[in-house]
């Protein structure tokens, strides 16, 4: 994780601590210290809309490095479990269905290979005539042939890996503060923004 990154997700944890606690807590501020002096505000609400207009910023920041940096990340490590977990499976289908023991040419299965060519398997045996193998046969995967293994995978993601907590957990708690704080029942909902007297 980068150095921008992992400040722009602390800056965006920040404001929605302060929105939440804003709410939740009922604070109202009125006041702010500021390099040792005391600033007291007429209308108060503006630091309610300092806090928005930083959640806004830091949450389209974060959203900017996530996809330069955090996508890959989560991408590969996504491919690596799927691979890992769909590998044995993909293995003994191959051996239950090629025609017979290959002869010198061994097909090398995997996930991805199997998504590039559309799901399908093509069953190769060396000929010892010719100088490239010929193809034999073909067999359609179905994809739900897969399902239980796509499910561990994802659950290994979700749970034991920390890509998601390092890269997805902040939209989740930006998105779940953007519902709490942003509904009209809070004076300090953005969506109040215009009706401050």
């Amino acid at each position: 994780m980068t150095e921008g990154l992992l400040r722009q997700r602390r800056n965006l944890f920040i404001c929605c601590i302060l929105l939440w606690a804003m709410k939740y807590g009922g604070i109202s501020l009125t006041k702010i210290s500021l390099a040792g002096f005391e600033l007291s505000f007429k209308n108060p609400e503006v630091i309610t809309l300092s806090i928005w207009l930083a959640f806004a910023y830091f949450f389209y920041r974060y959203y900017q490095y996530f996809i330069a940096d955090g996508m890959e990340k989560l991408q590969t490590e996504m491919n690596r479990l799927l691979e890992m977990y769909c590998s044995e499976k993909i293995s003994l289908l191959y051996e239950k269905y090629r025609p017979r023991p290959s002869q010198g040419f061994e097909d090398n299965y995997t996930l991805n290979y199997l998504k590039s060519n559309d799901w399908v398997m093509t069953f190769s045996e060396y000929n010892s005539s010719k100088s490239k193998p010929e193809i034999i046969t073909t067999k359609k995967v179905n994809r739900l042939f897969l399902f239980r293994e796509f499910t561990q995978a994802y659950m290994h993601v979700i749970f034991r890996s920390t890509v998601v907590t390092d890269y997805l957990l902040p939209f989740l708690f930006a998105f779940g503060i953007l519902y709490y704080c942003g509904k009209n029942d809070w004076q300090g909902s953005f969506i109040n923004f215009f009706n401050f007297s």
